[in-house]
Order: C-alpha cells, then structure tokens, then sequence
C-alpha cells in the first residue's frame, strides 16, 4: 500500500490519527525501555508519511501546498510544482533527514518566476561577487530559459558546492548544472588520505557513532558500513571528499537504527581536547569560508574558544558551526574579529545588502528596509514566515563588509498552530529516533505553543539538535534549559 496526501481533509485526518496513536503513550520524558523499542522497530509507511509530511509542512521553506508526498516500502516520492529550485532541494533535504527514509525519488519540477536569461546571469554574477568567499573566483555563467550552467576552476569540492548554491537561490533560476572543475591541489598516498578521512567521520556529530570504513585507492574513495538516515550518507560521501581525491563511491547501507557499537572512542580522555581542536581545525580547512584563513583554536574539557581574524561575519558564523559539529564539544567561546580585505562605506553595504534580498528566491518581494551603522545591518520589515525572517539574517551577513546583523522583522502569516499534545508526540518520537538524545534523560512541556526542554544532553550538537526538532515539530518558541553533561 502506497501512503500519500490525497486532499486537505484527507491529510489532517491522518495526521491526527497518528498523533493521537503516539500520544496515547502518555510519557512524561522519553524511558530507556521505549526509547530502546522505538530505536529497534522501522517505522511504518504510514508513520514515515507523517514525519515527511510534518517536516515540509513546519518548515516554511518549502510550501506544503505544493509538494506531494508518497510513501511505499520506505521509498519516499516527492512530486508536484514548486516555484524555485531551492524549494525542490529543500524538500528532499527534509525527506532525507528523516529516520527510516530508505530513498528519495524526486519527480517535483521547478516553475519560477519568469525572467530574461540575461537578467538572471547578472543576478548570479552579482551573487558570486558579493559574497567574501566567492569574490575571487573566475566562474563562467551562462543561462537557457532558467537553466544556469556554471563553469571555470576551484581548488576543492566544497567550493564548487558552495558556487552551486548561490547561484540556486537567485530568482528565475530552474535548474543549475554545475560544471566547474575541482583542481587537485596535490597528489597524496592512499593512506594519507583515507587517515585523512577517518578523523573527519569519527569527529563528525552527526556520524561519529557510525561504523564506517574506508578504503582508497589511487585517491578513489569507497565508503562501506552502516548509517541510519539518507542524510547521513550525504553527509559522509561530502566529508570524503579531502584534498587529493578524485571520486567518492559510498556503498554506506541505511540501518534501523544504526548500531549503537560504532566506532571507538576516537582518543583516550587525557588527549580529547588536543584531539578535538585539530578536528576542528580539519573541519576549518574543508570548509570555504574558512579554508584560507585558519581562525585559533583552544579547547579546556571540551569547551572550545575561537580567536584570530576573519574577513566576513559569514565565515565566524561559519567557525561556530564547523566547532557545533564537532564530537565533545560542550561549549563554544567565539571570539573571531571580523578584519575585511576592504571596509566598504555603510552606504556601500546597505546597498549590497538590498540587491541580495531583491535577487533572493524567498525575498524578492519581501518588504525589508535595510539600515547599516558601521558595517552593522539592521533589517525591519515584514516576512511571510520564520523560515524567511531567519534566511533574511543567513543572506544579509553574506555580503562584504558586514560585521553583524540585527533582524527586527516581524512575521505576516503566523504559522498555523498545532495542539500541545500533538508537538509533544512529535518531539518525543523524533528524540527516540535520534541517535544523541534517545537515551537522554529530557523532559518535554509545552503550552500555547511554547516548548521547554529540560534535563541533560551529552554535547552541544545534541542541544541544537534538540532545538531544532522542537521546532520541527510545530513548536512557535523553544526554551531551552538542557544541561550538557555525561548521561
């Protein structure tokens, strides 16, 4: 039996129906036992509908309204009309992340809006010089009814990716064929680069646990083991792609759950935080914001503290999440400077500032009024949804010069709310699926819409992650008094 959204009424019926069969288990927190039995069973089509559904439907990046969702087998289908190309991308992303998705099969295509091909080159140029890491790149556009094809010469694949994604949210673009050329910076040993590799999947939060193995040879890649979501293998094939490989084949199987014997612990305690600040340095190295400027590292039982300048408020935003997403950190200090090549006037990055938002797929007809006192922006206006107000922040810090943003927009459309009980189920599902949280001791509440999150999380990733799926859930604001500590 195939499990998909057939009308409005249809859909909230089934919604509720599961919600009501998950919140008749009454729990207050999350037991080990039931954790443990939610872990070992693969969720059923109907169950993964929902989740899939959940998550498009809470997420304001994508419309629900637009996008179709299937489920057989745990194949997940994805179809209908979505108005941009990050839209369609962000749906799968969704679809990927959630436990028990065995594949994606995307059928969506992309109507947007309708532009000349010369006004969108402009447009994706104008995005790729704007924005400090790609300021410097001689990239080659071009555009056929919508469909922008890229082409030129970067020094990593993390580069390449990040060209690609610039130039998916400007306005008009239907479809990107990214055909830039990786330059491999050197040739290394097989074993140098599958040690190499290793080190970042063990450090890695969202796959530390996993038991991965690796083998390379004459720098092709083959990844082999077992994760727990499509996301996951995602994730791994693009931390595989370190200096001096030439392809990634990931042969990772997907595993309900995966198994809780992963790896080892990288290093013995007495030599974590030496450990912990070169994975972090590792992860600053791949990283394209942050690949040429090698920001300082110290880390003290596994609380980190960055320093040292960077040219944009991007890349220090950039050096927080490479520390977040690192195994064992407990807590981050920022203290990066922001030292640009050049400081623009005010007036300069007020005006950057404004044509970012005005080439923006999500942004284009926002009313956004756009201030800046000494390189420090301020937004005021009004969005369609949480998801834009917080894009707004993410694309006005992109632009040179910038060295902070405060987003004082408010939100038209209030999302539309769910029961209590119903953010309640969904949360405590998804903290029984996740590897980092399933075994934690946390206790759920919500009222109005308000969630708070107490009790005590192994990691800083593991708090995020707790954040996010409340919010995930339906939760309008989340407050958190999660302790980090051993469990």
């Amino acid at each position: 039996m195939t499990y998909a959204s057939k009308s409005e009424d249809d859909s909230r019926r089934r919604l509720c129906r599961v919600a009501t069969m998950i919140a008749a288990i009454g729990l207050i927190c999350v037991p080990p036992a039931l954790a443990a039995s939610l872990a070992s069973t693969r969720p059923a089509d109907a169950d993964l509908y929902v989740a899939v559904e959940g998550a498009i439907f809470a997420d304001g990046g994508v419309s629900a309204d637009q996008v179709e969702v299937a489920v057989k087998g745990g194949v997940v289908t994805l179809s209908g009309a979505v108005d941009s190309l990050l839209a369609k991308r962000r749906a799968v992303s969704l679809a990927e992340a959630v436990p028990g998705v065995r594949s994606v099969v995307d059928l969506q295509t992309v109507h947007p809006v309708q532009r000349s091909d010369a006004g969108v080159v402009r447009d994706v140029e104008a995005s790729l010089a704007g924005d400090p890491a790609t300021s410097g790149w001689r990239i080659d556009v071009s555009c056929i009814r919508g469909d922008v094809t890229l082409g030129g010469t970067v020094d990593s694949y993390a580069e390449r990716q990040l060209a690609g994604m610039l130039a998916s949210g400007v306005v008009g673009v239907a479809e990107v064929s990214n055909d830039i050329a990786v330059a491999l910076p050197r040739t290394r040993p097989d074993a140098e680069i599958k040690a190499d590799i290793e080190q970042r999947l063990r450090w890695n939060a969202w796959l530390g646990d996993y038991p991965i193995a690796v083998a390379v040879s004459h720098g092709r890649v083959t990844l082999s083991g077992k994760v727990a979501r499509v996301s996951d293998q995602r994730r791994a094939e693009r931390l595989a792609r370190v200096d001096g490989v030439v392809s990634v084949d990931d042969k990772t199987s997907l595993d309900w759950p995966g198994a809780d014997a992963g790896f080892p612990s990288p290093v013995p305690p007495q030599h974590r935080d030496q450990s912990t600040a070169a994975a972090i340095k590792a992860a600053f190295h791949d990283d394209p914001r942050l690949r040429a400027l090698a920001p300082t590292v110290a880390v003290a039982d596994g609380e980190v503290t960055l320093s040292g300048p960077v040219d944009s408020y991007a890349a220090r935003k950039a050096a927080y999440q490479d520390a977040e997403d690192t195994v064992g950190v407990t807590g981050i200090n920022n203290f990066i400077k922001i030292r640009p090549r050049e400081q623009p006037a005010d007036s300069a990055i007020s005006r950057s500032v404004t044509e970012a938002l005005a080439r923006d797929v999500y942004l284009f007809d926002a009313n956004i009024a756009v201030s800046v006192h000494d390189g420090n922006v301020l937004l005021r206006g009004v969005v369609q949804n949480a998801y834009q107000l917080r894009h707004a922040a993410v694309l006005a810090g992109r632009s040179i010069g910038v060295h902070s943003v405060t987003n004082e927009l408010t939100i038209l459309q209030q999302p539309r709310k769910r029961r209590d009980a119903d953010i309640i189920s969904g949360i405590r599902r998804d903290f029984a699926m996740t590897r980092d949280l399933r075994s934690a001791p946390i206790t759920v509440a919500v009222a109005d819409g308000i969630a708070m999150l107490t009790g005590t999380v192994p990691s800083l990733h593991a708090d995020q992650e707790a954040q996010a799926i409340a919010y995930e859930n339906g939760a309008i604001t989340v407050n958190d008094l999660l302790q980090i500590g051993p469990l």
